[in-house]
């Protein structure tokens, strides 16, 4: 997407919904996460997911590149 595209500010804003959910995720959860991403060789775990999340949405954003967590 081009920045000046309709709709662009509704990423970043999901992304940090996702970001958010799973950054408060019980372990239940993140056991659930754990094994969708094992299942596509995936092996951070769901830091790594929040990780990536966070750092897309800096990325889209124009912001500084730093880890979430």
């Amino acid at each position: 997407m081009h920045p000046e595209e309709p709709g662009d500010d509704l990423l970043p804003l999901l992304l940090e919904i996702c970001e958010d959910y799973f950054a408060h995720a019980g372990p239940i959860e993140h056991r659930e996460l754990d094994t969708l991403l094992r299942a596509r060789d995936i092996t951070g775990g769901p830091g790594w997911l929040i990780d990536m999340l966070a750092l897309t949405r800096q990325r889209l954003q124009g912001g500084p590149q730093t880890h979430a967590h």
